[in-house]
């Protein structure tokens, strides 16, 4: 019983307040503390309450206190309140109403009735920053380690000002920029001359310090190979060569990068045999378009595809009459690295290529623009660190006022680039390099059929679908329609669709004056509800393990063939060959993470490949392109009918097999219907050149 009695006197203690408008000061307590008056026998309701503070202010500096007071209308009313603030970090209040302004910004101090909660009063409070008060320089003095250096050297300013607590913020300006620039005390040397630095105030510019930089002409480092024992490289030994080979070559150079960082880059040809050089120290080994030299330096493969020659040590100008040669590519498959490669680095020639794509062509950016040869669309590349911006302004008027479907005769540097396997495409270099010729009127036709797309799928929503009579860029070009199914109705756009998806087979007849041509889509019409599907088995990459890094999930961070479990409501394995589980910026996912397929040959195509047995009658998987540059490659699906020994490809008809290209980067759906008995399924995709692909959400259902 005194335990009892010991613990009410607490709590009743612990209750007691104090009166609600004394202008005493308080420590500082949570972001909702308490105030009250003496005890009253007044009942009266509490009807409002005002707030103001000490001086009448409403703004304070960081680290400053106002005292706040409170008063409950009617008089005769409780004068209990309790004491909050909005924030925290821009102020505190304590018991009695003191405010600490803590951090700038906006904030409401309230002071609410004990007995009626429901009725507080508000005080708005600006909190500012803390004025630091700047104390002005009446000195300043400059030093360095040395102040004679070497051209391509850098070194560090070393400021003090006085007094000590004088502000340190300067403008920084070199006397000579084509000796030495500088920037925040960093100074880079450019050429042998001399320079004075100075660092002026902001606060009074007319304090300011000096030193004066003397630049010498700067002296090559020690080679590390005697290069007159090393032979002249063939362009098969520069492109075989392994990093570190010592490669030795002659020639004139065709085009360089504007010098960065005291480095350039350049192309320098023999023939037809071209080389690029990478990162060369202009300052030891100065460079120009147009003459020839003897380099030498070593061999270093970029993962992104470029064969370089880095580190040079040998660099001279030499007397000999060397010609460069283009070589016509015209008959190679200008999409395969193993093609171009042994033309890395040289001028080459195509002519009579087809231009298909030039949506990002510009005056003022890279870009690349896309053409058809010999059936294969390839890349040309126009690179502004390789261009000057006239160069780039008259290339993007001779590329603009050129027609899609137009042909292209176009000379350039043969390149390539891309993460994994990179991406071959011709260099644009001059507007002098490519001529635009006529249009003839079947390939304007084909050009017309390559960019006329049709909808994978039409949903059960959808009770008509126009079909395109036009085509987009292609003035006269008109196109009609036939269907081998009553599902779409061609004349009307009527959809109907039936108890189950139905695969329709819609023939286009593209024609533009006496030319013409054809072109078949499969599009599923889907069922007019899906009660007839019960799914078994889903696979959304959603329970996958998070990234570690890049985005790419720990479960398949990368694109090597491998194995994961997941999905549901059992997890199955799949295999997963140049595909990896991410939510990058750039893909396309629904919920967590999606796949990314990286397209390759046929021959290793990207895919994700049920491993365990799953019997099912159809496959719905969403899918769309990682980027602009990835717009038209194949989507197929395989099924296996023996648990995965053998696959064959779904047919859209006898003999025809069902392909999608995918002409999205939205993901958008696919469902097809899978042959009786199959129990393991494969997403496949293809293209000529590496590109990107994302897919989720895939589904197995069996029909009820």
């Amino acid at each position: 019983m005194k335990k009892k009695l010991f613990s009410i006197l607490v709590l009743s203690t612990a209750m007691l307040m104090t009166a609600c408008d004394t202008g005493t000061s308080g420590e500082n307590s949570s972001s909702t503390v308490s105030t009250s008056s003496e005890s009253t026998s007044s009942v009266a309701p509490v009807v409002g309450i005002t707030v103001t503070s000490q001086g009448n202010l409403t703004s304070i500096e960081e680290g400053q206190t106002l005292q706040l007071s409170a008063v409950c209308t009617p008089s005769e009313a409780s004068q209990n309140v309790t004491w909050s603030t909005s924030s925290s970090t821009v102020a505190t209040v304590s018991s009695t109403g003191l405010v600490t302004a803590v951090g700038k910004g906006n904030v409401v101090i309230s002071a609410t009735s004990v007995d009626y909660p429901s009725i507080k009063g508000n005080f708005n409070l600006i909190v500012t920053e803390k004025q630091v008060e700047v104390v002005a320089p009446t000195s300043i003095s400059l030093s360095a380690e040395s102040t004679t250096v070497s051209a391509g050297e850098s070194l560090t300013i070393q400021l003090s000002v006085t007094p000590e607590n004088a502000s340190k913020d300067v403008v920084w300006t070199s006397s000579n920029t084509d000796v030495a620039t500088v920037s925040n005390g960093n100074v880079r040397t450019i050429s042998e001359g001399t320079s004075v630095i100075r660092a002026t105030s902001r606060v009074d510019d007319s304090v300011y310090g000096e030193i004066s930089i003397t630049v010498e002409t700067a002296q090559a480092p020690d080679p590390t190979v005697d290069w007159s024992t090393v032979e002249y490289s063939t362009h098969e030994q520069y492109i075989s060569a392994e990093d570190g080979t010592a490669i030795k070559v002659k020639g004139v150079v065709t085009h360089m990068t504007a010098v960065k960082d005291g480095s350039v880059n350049y192309f320098i040809q023999n023939g037809t045999s071209g080389y690029m050089v990478y990162g060369q120290n202009v300052t030891f080994y100065p460079v120009e378009v147009g003459k020839t030299y003897e380099v030498g330096g070593f061999k270093s493969y970029y993962y992104q595809g470029q064969h370089q020659i880095g580190d040079v040590e040998l660099f001279k100008e030499i007397d000999e009459d060397i010609k460069v040669t283009e070589a016509d590519v015209t008959s190679l498959d200008l999409a395969s690295l193993d093609a171009t490669t042994a033309y890395f680095g040289s001028r080459v020639s195509v002519e009579g290529v087809v231009l298909t794509e030039k949506d990002d062509i510009s005056e003022t950016k890279s870009y690349s623009i896309f053409a058809e040869n010999n059936g294969t669309r390839f890349t040309i590349r126009v690179d502004k660190n390789y261009v000057d911006e006239d160069e780039l302004s008259e290339i993007y008027a001779k590329l603009d006022a050129a027609p899609v479907g137009a042909t292209l005769d176009i000379k350039g540097v043969m390149y390539a680039f891309g993460y994994g396997t990179p991406t071959p495409q011709i260099m644009l270099m001059s507007a002098a390099d490519v001529t635009v010729g006529p249009i003839s009127d079947s390939v304007f036709v084909a050009s017309a059929a390559e960019v006329l797309t049709l909808p994978y799928t039409i949903d059960a929503e959808t009770a008509t679908y126009a079909l395109p009579t036009t085509v987009e860029g292609y003035d006269g070009v008109n196109v009609s329609w036939t269907s081998n199914s009553t599902a779409v109705n061609v004349d009307s756009g009527a959809i109907s669709h039936g108890t189950s998806d139905e695969i329709v087979k819609l023939t286009a007849t593209i024609s533009y004056n006496e030319a013409s041509t054809t072109r078949s889509f499969y599009v599923n019409v889907m069922a007019s509800n899906d009660d007839y599907l019960e799914a078994v088995h889903t696979l959304n990459f959603d329970d996958a393990l998070p990234a570690s890094q890049n985005n790419n999930s720990d479960t398949k961070p990368g694109y090597a063939l491998g194995n994961v479990t997941l999905g549901s409501p059992v997890a199955k394995t799949w295999a997963m060959n140049w595909a990896l589980i991410t939510n990058s910026e750039n893909d396309s996912y629904n919920g967590a993470f999606s796949a990314r397929m990286s397209t390759r040959s046929e021959d290793d195509p990207a895919y994700i490949r049920l491993l365990d047995e799953v019997e099912a009658d159809v496959l719905e998987f969403k899918i769309g392109c990682y980027n602009k540059d990835s717009l038209g490659q194949i989507v197929r699906v395989k099924y296996s009918i023996d648990g995965g020994d053998t696959y064959n490809y779904v047919e859209a008809e006898e003999d025809v097999v069902y392909e999608v290209a995918i002409n999205s980067r939205t993901l958008e759906t696919i469902r097809v219907s899978l042959p009786e008995g199959t129990n393991s399924v494969s997403i496949e995709t293809y293209s000529s050149f590496q590109i990107r692909a994302n897919v989720d959400d895939i589904v197995l259902y069996n029909v009820k």
